[in-house]
Protein backbone atom coordinates (compact mmCIF):
# COMPACT_ATOMS: atom_id res chain seq x y z
CA UNK A 1 0.00 0.00 0.00
CA UNK A 2 1.56 3.42 -0.81
CA UNK A 3 2.05 5.48 1.89
CA UNK A 4 0.22 8.90 2.57
CA UNK A 5 2.65 12.08 1.76
CA UNK A 6 1.22 14.91 3.71
CA UNK A 7 3.12 18.53 2.91
CA UNK A 8 3.60 20.84 5.28
CA UNK A 9 2.35 24.52 4.19
CA UNK A 10 3.89 26.66 7.03
CA UNK A 11 0.79 29.36 8.05
CA UNK A 12 0.41 32.84 6.59
CA UNK A 13 1.40 35.38 8.98
CA UNK A 14 -0.39 39.03 8.63
CA UNK A 15 3.28 40.12 7.86
CA UNK A 16 3.50 37.90 5.07
CA UNK A 17 0.09 39.25 3.47
CA UNK A 18 1.34 42.46 3.44
CA UNK A 19 4.51 41.51 1.94
CA UNK A 20 2.57 40.17 -0.79
CA UNK A 21 -0.09 43.16 -1.37
CA UNK A 22 2.45 45.94 -0.15
CA UNK A 23 3.95 47.28 -3.57
CA UNK A 24 8.05 47.62 -3.88
CA UNK A 25 8.97 50.84 -2.96
CA UNK A 26 12.89 50.26 -3.39
CA UNK A 27 11.97 51.61 -7.21
CA UNK A 28 11.13 55.39 -5.83
CA UNK A 29 13.41 58.11 -5.74
CA UNK A 30 13.97 60.17 -2.83
CA UNK A 31 15.49 63.50 -2.64
CA UNK A 32 15.99 66.29 -0.38
CA UNK A 33 17.41 70.10 -0.59
CA UNK A 34 16.62 73.37 -0.70
CA UNK A 35 14.77 74.01 -4.30
CA UNK A 36 15.85 76.41 -7.18
CA UNK A 37 12.66 77.11 -8.88
CA UNK A 38 12.45 76.52 -12.41
CA UNK A 39 9.05 77.70 -12.78
CA UNK A 40 5.50 77.25 -11.74
CA UNK A 41 5.72 73.32 -11.97
CA UNK A 42 9.73 72.63 -11.75
CA UNK A 43 11.97 72.64 -9.07
CA UNK A 44 16.06 71.63 -9.38
CA UNK A 45 17.53 69.99 -6.26
CA UNK A 46 20.97 69.35 -6.22
CA UNK A 47 21.17 69.06 -9.86
CA UNK A 48 18.01 67.08 -10.82
CA UNK A 49 15.52 68.73 -12.54
CA UNK A 50 12.06 67.89 -10.25
CA UNK A 51 8.59 67.74 -12.17
CA UNK A 52 5.75 68.50 -9.41
CA UNK A 53 3.72 65.42 -10.77
CA UNK A 54 -0.38 65.91 -11.14
CA UNK A 55 -0.33 69.43 -11.19
CA UNK A 56 0.24 71.98 -14.37
CA UNK A 57 1.02 75.66 -14.13
CA UNK A 58 0.97 78.56 -16.77
CA UNK A 59 4.12 78.50 -18.56
CA UNK A 60 6.88 81.00 -17.79
CA UNK A 61 6.04 83.58 -20.62
CA UNK A 62 2.53 83.14 -20.53
CA UNK A 63 -0.27 85.70 -20.08
CA UNK A 64 -3.65 85.67 -18.55
CA UNK A 65 -6.65 88.11 -17.17
CA UNK A 66 -7.12 89.39 -13.95
CA UNK A 67 -10.59 90.63 -12.63
CA UNK A 68 -10.46 93.82 -14.07
CA UNK A 69 -9.55 91.88 -17.76
CA UNK A 70 -6.32 93.67 -18.05
CA UNK A 71 -3.03 91.23 -18.86
CA UNK A 72 -0.55 89.83 -16.36
CA UNK A 73 2.49 87.70 -16.67
CA UNK A 74 0.82 84.58 -14.80
CA UNK A 75 3.17 82.00 -15.45
CA UNK A 76 6.04 84.52 -14.03
CA UNK A 77 3.71 85.08 -10.94
CA UNK A 78 3.02 81.31 -10.91
CA UNK A 79 6.82 80.68 -10.53
CA UNK A 80 7.13 83.27 -7.57
CA UNK A 81 4.59 82.08 -5.82
CA UNK A 82 6.34 78.55 -5.93
CA UNK A 83 9.39 80.50 -4.56
CA UNK A 84 6.96 81.96 -1.87
CA UNK A 85 6.37 78.42 -0.77
CA UNK A 86 9.58 76.87 -0.97
CA UNK A 87 11.99 79.20 0.15
CA UNK A 88 14.67 78.30 1.64
CA UNK A 89 13.09 75.04 3.39
CA UNK A 90 13.83 71.16 3.19
CA UNK A 91 12.36 69.68 0.82
CA UNK A 92 11.68 65.79 0.39
CA UNK A 93 10.35 64.88 -2.99
CA UNK A 94 9.17 61.38 -3.87
CA UNK A 95 8.94 59.84 -7.61
CA UNK A 96 9.48 57.01 -9.63
CA UNK A 97 9.12 57.52 -13.40
CA UNK A 98 10.70 60.64 -15.65
CA UNK A 99 8.90 62.75 -18.40
CA UNK A 100 9.43 62.87 -21.62
CA UNK A 101 12.35 65.42 -20.90
CA UNK A 102 14.38 63.59 -18.97
CA UNK A 103 12.21 65.28 -15.14
CA UNK A 104 11.56 63.08 -12.22
CA UNK A 105 8.46 63.41 -11.39
CA UNK A 106 7.53 64.17 -7.86
CA UNK A 107 5.69 64.83 -5.10
CA UNK A 108 7.81 67.25 -2.74
CA UNK A 109 7.12 68.31 0.71
CA UNK A 110 8.04 70.71 3.35
CA UNK A 111 7.34 68.63 6.91
CA UNK A 112 3.81 67.48 6.12
CA UNK A 113 2.79 70.19 3.87
CA UNK A 114 2.32 69.26 0.49
CA UNK A 115 3.77 71.36 -2.60
CA UNK A 116 2.21 70.13 -5.62
CA UNK A 117 -1.38 70.50 -3.91
CA UNK A 118 -0.82 73.92 -2.15
CA UNK A 119 0.01 75.04 -5.81
CA UNK A 120 -3.43 74.39 -6.98
CA UNK A 121 -5.38 74.91 -3.98
CA UNK A 122 -3.45 78.82 -3.78
CA UNK A 123 -4.88 78.58 -7.69
CA UNK A 124 -1.69 78.91 -9.07
CA UNK A 125 -1.82 75.46 -11.03
CA UNK A 126 -4.64 73.56 -12.24
CA UNK A 127 -4.62 69.56 -11.84
CA UNK A 128 -3.21 67.75 -14.77
CA UNK A 129 -6.29 65.78 -15.60
CA UNK A 130 -4.49 63.81 -18.66
CA UNK A 131 -2.22 62.52 -16.26
CA UNK A 132 -3.72 62.33 -12.35
CA UNK A 133 -6.96 63.39 -10.69
CA UNK A 134 -5.52 63.69 -7.12
CA UNK A 135 -5.95 67.36 -7.16
CA UNK A 136 -9.07 68.09 -9.15
CA UNK A 137 -10.75 69.00 -5.61
CA UNK A 138 -8.18 71.22 -4.64
CA UNK A 139 -8.65 73.01 -8.25
CA UNK A 140 -12.64 72.86 -7.63
CA UNK A 141 -12.21 74.99 -4.00
CA UNK A 142 -9.62 77.31 -5.56
CA UNK A 143 -11.84 77.87 -8.67
CA UNK A 144 -14.89 78.40 -6.18
CA UNK A 145 -12.94 80.80 -4.14
CA UNK A 146 -11.27 82.92 -6.68
CA UNK A 147 -7.65 81.87 -5.90
CA UNK A 148 -4.87 83.13 -7.77
CA UNK A 149 -5.40 82.13 -11.85
CA UNK A 150 -9.03 82.16 -10.96
CA UNK A 151 -9.24 85.54 -10.42
CA UNK A 152 -9.99 86.02 -14.06
CA UNK A 153 -9.45 83.93 -17.45
CA UNK A 154 -6.78 82.19 -18.57
CA UNK A 155 -5.60 79.36 -20.66
CA UNK A 156 -5.35 76.36 -19.54
CA UNK A 157 -1.45 75.97 -19.77
CA UNK A 158 -1.68 72.42 -22.20
CA UNK A 159 -3.89 74.67 -24.23
CA UNK A 160 -1.58 77.64 -24.20
CA UNK A 161 1.86 75.50 -25.04
CA UNK A 162 -0.62 74.24 -28.31
CA UNK A 163 -1.49 77.27 -29.36
CA UNK A 164 2.18 78.54 -28.67
CA UNK A 165 3.70 75.36 -30.85
CA UNK A 166 0.47 75.56 -33.84
CA UNK A 167 1.77 79.83 -34.24
CA UNK A 168 5.69 78.54 -34.09
CA UNK A 169 4.70 76.11 -36.80
CA UNK A 170 2.70 78.39 -39.06
CA UNK A 171 5.40 80.68 -38.87
CA UNK A 172 7.18 78.43 -40.41
CA UNK A 173 5.60 78.43 -43.32
CA UNK A 174 4.47 74.76 -42.37
CA UNK A 175 0.78 74.79 -42.64
CA UNK A 176 -0.76 71.13 -43.75
CA UNK A 177 -2.34 70.40 -41.03
CA UNK A 178 -1.80 66.23 -40.17
CA UNK A 179 -5.19 64.88 -38.81
CA UNK A 180 -5.53 61.65 -36.70
CA UNK A 181 -8.96 60.17 -37.11
CA UNK A 182 -11.24 57.48 -37.04
CA UNK A 183 -10.33 57.51 -40.44
CA UNK A 184 -6.49 57.44 -40.17
CA UNK A 185 -3.84 59.88 -40.65
CA UNK A 186 -5.25 62.46 -43.15
CA UNK A 187 -3.65 66.17 -43.79
CA UNK A 188 -5.75 68.94 -45.00
CA UNK A 189 -4.54 71.61 -47.40
CA UNK A 190 -4.96 75.47 -46.44
CA UNK A 191 -8.32 76.68 -48.25
CA UNK A 192 -10.20 72.75 -48.32
CA UNK A 193 -13.33 72.38 -46.95
CA UNK A 194 -12.75 71.21 -43.02
CA UNK A 195 -8.73 72.72 -42.72
CA UNK A 196 -10.56 75.83 -40.33
CA UNK A 197 -12.36 73.63 -38.10
CA UNK A 198 -9.54 70.89 -38.03
CA UNK A 199 -7.25 71.14 -34.99
CA UNK A 200 -4.06 69.62 -34.70
CA UNK A 201 -3.35 67.90 -31.10
CA UNK A 202 0.97 67.09 -31.04
CA UNK A 203 0.31 65.63 -27.66
CA UNK A 204 -1.82 62.81 -30.02
CA UNK A 205 0.62 62.22 -32.53
CA UNK A 206 -0.62 65.25 -34.88
CA UNK A 207 1.53 67.35 -36.66
CA UNK A 208 2.02 70.01 -39.31
CA UNK A 209 3.61 69.73 -42.76
CA UNK A 210 5.42 71.60 -44.60
CA UNK A 211 4.54 70.05 -48.08
CA UNK A 212 2.53 67.03 -48.92
CA UNK A 213 5.86 65.14 -49.99
CA UNK A 214 6.60 65.19 -46.71
CA UNK A 215 3.09 64.56 -45.47
CA UNK A 216 2.89 61.33 -47.49
CA UNK A 217 6.53 59.99 -46.68
CA UNK A 218 5.54 60.45 -42.90
CA UNK A 219 2.05 58.16 -43.87
CA UNK A 220 -0.52 60.38 -44.25
CA UNK A 221 -3.12 60.56 -46.89
CA UNK A 222 -4.36 63.38 -48.42
CA UNK A 223 -8.18 64.56 -47.71
CA UNK A 224 -8.37 64.57 -51.40
CA UNK A 225 -9.34 68.52 -51.65
CA UNK A 226 -6.73 71.02 -53.48
CA UNK A 227 -4.28 67.91 -53.69
CA UNK A 228 -2.18 68.00 -56.48
CA UNK A 229 -1.62 64.02 -55.61
CA UNK A 230 -5.29 63.23 -56.70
Amino acid sequence: MAGIVIAYAPPVTLDHLQSIITPDKTSENHLEGVAHVMDGDTILIDGTRVRLEGIDAPEVTQSCKNHEDQSYPCGKTAKIHLKDLTGLALLRCKGEDLDNYGRLLATCFINDRNINAAMVQNGWAVAYRQYSHKYVFAEQTAKAEGQGLWQGRFDMPWDWREKSRQTVTMAQNCTIKGNISNRGRIYHLPGSPAYDKTRINTERGERWFCSEEEAHAAGWRTSRALSVFD
